[in-house]
């Protein structure tokens, strides 16, 4: 499962690097299961991922803010979000400075870090937060494990070569 989450955060950082030539870019969802959205006045969605995990997003006058849910118990480096902290996006044609990443640990489950992407638009004449991607950050020790894998195969392939 980890590995699996590995190859979509590297897949991520390669089409990344390769969206710098245009100004839009392909936004992947990631392990998110939903695209949740708020206006910045009212409301309230869950944020959903692929594995059955959620949190709370609700919208209070100025700001949104990130929140837990019952036995769901999160943190986040940046709960609340003010509508000036971002630029209006282009729903239709987001561009990688659109979006804000915050990092969302889901305390509950052993810590695990979500890499969560969130842009700014407009809906209905109303200013709205969504949610528009999410990975999981993967362990310095699994990350320094495939390092190590893709060097010895690298080897491998060199030596065939010779």
């Amino acid at each position: 499962m980890r590995t699996k989450n590995i190859i979509s955060v590297l897949a991520l950082l390669a089409s990344s690097a390769l969206s710098h030539a245009s100004t839009a870019f392909n936004v992947h969802p990631g392990v998110l299961d939903n695209q949740p959205d708020v206006a910045f006045r009212s409301g309230s969605a869950k944020v959903r991922f692929n594995n059955g995990d959620f949190f709370k997003i609700q919208g209070f006058g100025d700001r949104v803010e990130f929140s837990s849910v019952s036995n769901k118990d999160w943190s986040f480096d940046n709960k609340v979000i003010y509508p000036s902290e971002l630029p209006f996006a282009d729903i239709y044609c987001i561009a990688e400075s659109d979006i804000l990443t915050i990092v969302a640990t889901a305390r509950h489950d052993n810590m695990t870090e979500y890499s969560v992407g969130v842009i700014k638009y407009m809906k209905h004449g109303k200013v709205r937060l969504r949610v528009v991607s999410a990975y999981i950050i993967p362990e310095p020790e699994t990350v320094g494990l495939l390092s190590g894998l893709l060097a010895l195969s690298l080897l491998a392939i060199k030596r065939r070569r010779l």
